[in-house]
Formats: structure tokens, C-alpha cells, sequence
């Protein structure tokens, strides 16, 4: 019996099909769907050129006025890429943009037929000049579906594929293939604590394994994983900036919290060979926060939190924080994925529009941090690279000239000026030392949290999840990882 799943909303790697075309994604014929209004980058259930999704089929259809759940066949999916976005007026289309769509949609009349149909548009509705988004993507390999390189890892890095990370310390450099090993994988090489905290620990507990940090880019994701899938000593390991959310679609297995967040840190290789993928940014960072205020004797349950961005890490952290009954904010540049992040949140949860969680753009930070009592940048602001520099209380103007960053840190002043004494002023990135929110949190003497913490608490779930096995044969415990990474993190 096929297996179902029940999802609200879907999350911005995924897009729903109905039960009729699976035929046709099954044989790959349909590679163009349409969809009513403005579907672009930006927009709410837009879709980004490029991205990675899944396509995944609807059983029983839902509502979201009505706040009845979709169901979908869990094992009837496709991994595709949006190639391209595009928005018409049902009277401008032509011919030839109906190339590649459903055998039901061949001109504009039948297209009109459908989407009245699927949406419950009246005709009226459905006039000449109704705008609809032009969706065209691939189809992109999974396990089932094995690319044709057959690279190994070790092939990989000999070609330049993968790039062994420099700035993380004790980094595996002059990696050891022939042994037990884990990996992760990011985009732009930073200074991260996972290198020396999983080593940290192999070495203590005398552990045959190691771990290495590689920078790639998210296009070599199919060769990657497929290299992993038939390399013999890896274990597991994990994803990082810009690798979260993209890794959801290619993966054999994805835990359903992983799933409901749409990003993806952790992933295990299980007794079958196949490669899992998990979660635990999120717990790591409420953790390390609920640390924070066990000190002063504070619960975390009604607190405030402005979170800025909503990216893959903001998504698994808000979902952590909803759970731990904070009453989150997320703001971002772009209302719109901010919105949905915050709906996808409050209907896990079974809690009413904006009951835990409300959302808002970059421009309502001065208004929402006057009464909060942690402010969390998420945001790429002050990561390494053009945006280092930057501050996530105002907005960060590009080219990255000196003029532009004394504008935003002279607004970002004028913010801090609003913020209660007693805030909390956190930051994820992690770098060579302080980011400049934190640095400025500092001299402004406010306390602060930087992502060391969390770094330390989601590793070791991430690690358990691993070596689970092994360390409870050993009689390790997860209080013995913490002693070890903290001291290796140098907290």
C-alpha cells in the first residue's frame, strides 16, 4: 500500500501535482507547468531559476482557506530543476509556449479550462488578460537514478570538483580515503568548528575515523552524492551554507522535520547504504539559547525573538524556537519567503495565522526590536566575503564601498538606540573572531551569543545520529561529546 503524507503548505523545494500527471513526469514527457498570477523569485510559492525542487503528486486535495491539509504520495516523486520563470498574459501566449506542457494544455482556451478547474476560477476570471507564470524545468538524478560519472570522492578531489577547506583548524587535510571518515560539504570556505570538534572526539574516544571539510558548489550535488553512495568508509557527515536546502531533493531519505523545514545539515549513511538526511541546526541553537537563560533562571516559553533572514538556517531555528514556545518574528528583505516561512510554522504546529509566529519585511526591524528580548541575525549580513562588513539592522547596499557600510552602520546606530537594555544581540556566522553585530553589541555593553554554542549542541546531536551505536557500546555519552567539543571549540 502506497504511503501518504499530509503537508499544509508545501515548502519552497517543493511543487504539487495531481494525481492524473504522474504518467507524465514518470516518463519525463511534461517539463512546463503553469500557474495562475505572479510565481517569481520573491513572491509567495515563488520558484527561483535554478533551484532544485521536488515534484511531488497530491491524493486527496486540501484547502487553505478552509485549513484542510493536502495528501501526497510519499513515494511518488520527481527531483527537478527550474530552468526558467516567465510571466504571460493568457491572450500573449503563443504556440510555442505550450511546448513541453501537459497534453491537456495546448492553447490558450484549454489552458483556461484547466486552471478554472484547479483554482476554482470563475470565467470571469479567466480573461485574455489574466497574468500566469510559465514554469520550465528538468528532471535531475537521484539514487534510483544513478549519474553516469561514477566518480569516486577521492576522483572528485584529484579533479578540482571538491576542494579540501582551508580555514577550518585540524581540517583532514591529505585525506585519509582508505579509512572510516565523514565529510561535510560547504560552499565558500570559512574557519568552521566541525573539523576540530569531530576530530577532537575520534582522537579522545581513540575513534578509527576522521572527519573533512570540503568547499564544492551546489551543481556537483548528483555527482557528490553519488560518489558517497559507493564510497565504502563513509559514514555520514553534514551540509553547510549554501548546500541545506538543495540537498532535500537529492537524498534518499529525508527525516520529516528535515522535510518540513526544507534544509538539511546531517546526513547518515544507514546499514542499506542510503543516504539520510537530518536536521539539528535548530536544536542546537535553542538549546544553546535555553543554556543562556537557565543561568538567570528564565525560561525560554514567551520570550520575544527578532529573527533576521529566512534562509535554511533561519527556517530550522524558527521551527525550534516555535516549539520551545518563543514568540518568534521573522523579518526579511523579501516579505514574501518570510510569509511563508511563518504560515508553514503555525500550521505544523496546528496554531492560527500569526498565533506564535508573525513575519514582516527588513523595514519593520526599528518597530519589532523595542520590546524584544533576543535580536538573532540568520541573514548572509557579516558572512565572509562582500557582506562581511555588514550589519543586519539596516539594509546592506552593494557594491560594498566604504560610504555604503558607514550608511549602514550609521542606521544600524539609530537601531541599536531602541533596544532594550536586557536584549539578547545573537549571531550565527561564525568567523576568525567577532562579527560586526556582535562586536558593536559588545561596545554598546549588551549581552551576547554568538554561534560557537550552537555550533557545539547541534554537533553533537549530528554526531549521535552517526555513531549512535558505537558510542553507546563504549559507554560514551552525549554529556562526554559536550566535554570534548567545548574544550576543542575553545568556548
Amino acid at each position: 500500500m502506497t504511503k501518504k503524507i499530509t503537508r499544509l503548505f508545501l515548502n519552497p523545494n517543493e511543487m504539487a501535482f495531481r494525481k492524473y500527471f504522474w504518467p507524465q513526469l514518470e516518463s519525463q514527457t511534461i517539463t512546463k507547468v503553469f500557474r495562475p498570477g505572479s510565481r517569481l523569485e520573491g513572491d509567495e510559492r515563488g520558484y527561483k531559476e535554478g533551484r532544485i525542487v521536488v515534484a511531488r503528486v497530491i491524493d486527496s486535495i486540501g484547502s487553505d482557506w478552509a485549513g484542510i491539509p493536502p495528501e501526497f504520495f510519499e513515494e511518488l516523486s520527481k527531483t527537478i530543476r527550474i530552468e526558467k520563470t516567465q510571466v504571460k498574459k493568457i491572450g500573449d501566449l503563443k504556440r510555442e509556449d505550450f511546448c513541453g506542457a501537459s497534453s491537456d494544455v495546448q492553447d490558450q482556451e484549454s489552458l483556461k479550462t484547466q486552471l478554472g478547474l484547479i483554482y476554482n476560477l470563475f470565467p470571469a476570471d479567466l480573461a485574455d488578460d489574466l497574468p500566469v507564470t510559465i514554469i520550465s524545468f528538468s528532471y535531475l538524478s537521484m539514487a534510483n537514478h544513478p549519474v553516469s560519472s561514477k566518480k569516486t570522492i577521492k576522483q572528485l578531489e584529484n579533479e578540482g570538483i571538491i576542494t579540501i577547506a582551508k580555514k577550518p583548524e585540524n581540517n583532514a587535510v591529505g585525506f585519509a580515503h582508505e579509512k572510516s571518515h565523514t565529510i561535510t560539504f560547504v560552499e565558500d570556505d570559512y574557519p568552521a568548528k566541525t573539523p576540530v570538534m569531530w576530530n577532537a572526539v575520534y582522537a579522545a574516544f581513540q575513534l578509527p575515523c576522521s572527519q573533512a571539510m570540503f568547499v564544492s558548489q551546489v551543481e556537483n550535488l548528483p555527482e557528490i552524492l553519488d560518489g558517497l553512495r559507493r564510497d565504502e568508509n563513509y559514514r555520514g557527515g553534514g551540509f553547510g551554507v549554501g548546500f541545506k536546502d538543495q540537498a532535500v531533493a537529492y537524498l534518499d531519505k529525508v527525516d520529516e522535520m528535515a522535510r518540513k523545514i526544507g534544509a538539511v545539515n546531517v546526513v547518515v549513511k544507514n546499514s542499506d547504504g542510503l543516504l539520510v538526511g537530518y536536521n539539528t541546526d535548530g536544536i542546537g541553537y535553542a538549546e544553546s539559547l535555553a543554556e543562556f537563560f537557565m543561568k538567570k533562571s528564565q525560561p525560554l516559553a514567551g520570550k520575544k525573538v527578532v529573527l533576521i533572514g529566512s534562509g535554511g538556517t533561519a527556517n530550522a531555528i524558527a521551527f525550534a524556537l516555535a516549539l520551545r514556545k518563543m514568540k518568534v518574528v521573522i523579518l526579511n528583505r523579501t516579505i514574501e519567503k518570510a510569509q511563508l516561512l511563518a504560515r508553514r510554522i503555525n500550521a505544523h504546529f496546528g496554531f492560527a495565522e500569526d498565533a506564535v509566529v508573525r513575519f514582516g519585511a527588513e523595514t519593520e526591524i526599528t518597530k519589532e526590536v523595542v520590546d524584544a528580548d533576543v535580536i538573532l541575525n540568520v541573514s548572509t549580513k557579516g558572512a565572509c566575503g562582500h557582506l562581511e562588513k555588514y550589519l543586519p539592522l539596516a539594509s546592506a547596499t552593494l557594491p560594498a564601498t566604504e560610504e555604503n557600510i558607514k550608511e549602514n552602520h550609521r542606521e544600524s546606530r539609530e537601531v541599536f538606540a531602541k533596544i532594550p537594555a536586557h536584549a539578547l544581540i545573537s549571531d550565527v556566522i561564525l568567523g576568525s573572531g567577532d562579527t560586526a553585530f556582535i562586536a558593536i553589541a559588545k561596545e554598546k555593553n549588551f549581552q551576547t551569543l554568538n554561534g560557537v554554542p550552537m555550533v557545539i549542541n547541534q554537533g553533537i546531536e549530528a554526531m549521535w545520529l552517526v555513531h549512535e551505536a558505537e558510542m553507546e557500546a563504549l559507554g560514551i555519552s552525549k554529556i562526554d561529546l559536550y566535554n570534548v567539543m567545548k574544550q576543542a571549540a575553545g568556548f
